[in-house]
């Protein structure tokens, strides 16, 4: 029986050569600034620094990291990093994304906190700056609960 012949439908472009159906290149100059731009955002994405929030939350969750190569997270512990987060200013959708990519990595056996992690890490969206910054209020207020407490300390046992 001879084959049979399929009628397979094709494209055909139309007045493909008209000067005002594409777009004007850009010029080389404006090419080489870009290039240069996207060159600069991309090494000052290069590396999370040790205040990075994204990075300190990171260290957080895998101390909180059950069960070795499992690296379980009781609801409990994931409420109350969740919270944790929160305070620093993330959102929450990142704080989740956070743990999952932690939790990723001590499963793969690459480690919690191993280069590729720390990579995966900023493809998280950071934490607004008046969200970090509104941190300091409390840092200070625990900080001087602190010493008030320590020279509450040093006095009783001076008076005893």
């Amino acid at each position: 029986m001879p084959p049979r012949s399929v009628a397979i439908p094709a494209l055909r472009l139309v007045n493909i050569l008209d000067a005002g159906a594409h777009p004007p290149l850009p010029s080389s100059d404006a090419v080489g600034r870009a290039r240069r731009q996207i060159a600069a955002e991309n090494h000052s994405a290069s590396s999370l620094s040790v205040d990075d929030a994204r990075w300190a939350f990171a260290v957080t969750v895998s101390q909180s990291l059950e069960g070795g190569r499992t690296a379980a997270l009781p609801p409990a512990s994931r409420d109350r990093l969740l919270k944790v987060a929160t305070r620093m200013g993330m959102r929450p959708f990142d704080a989740n994304l956070v743990i999952a990519i932690v939790q990723d990595g001590a499963r793969s056996g690459e480690g919690s906190l191993a280069a590729p992690v720390a990579g995966r890490l900023m493809l998280v969206r950071p934490p607004a700056a008046e969200a970090r910054a509104s941190i300091w209020p409390q840092v200070i207020a625990v900080a001087a609960l602190a010493a008030a407490m320590g020279a509450a300390l040093v006095r009783w046992v001076i008076a005893a």
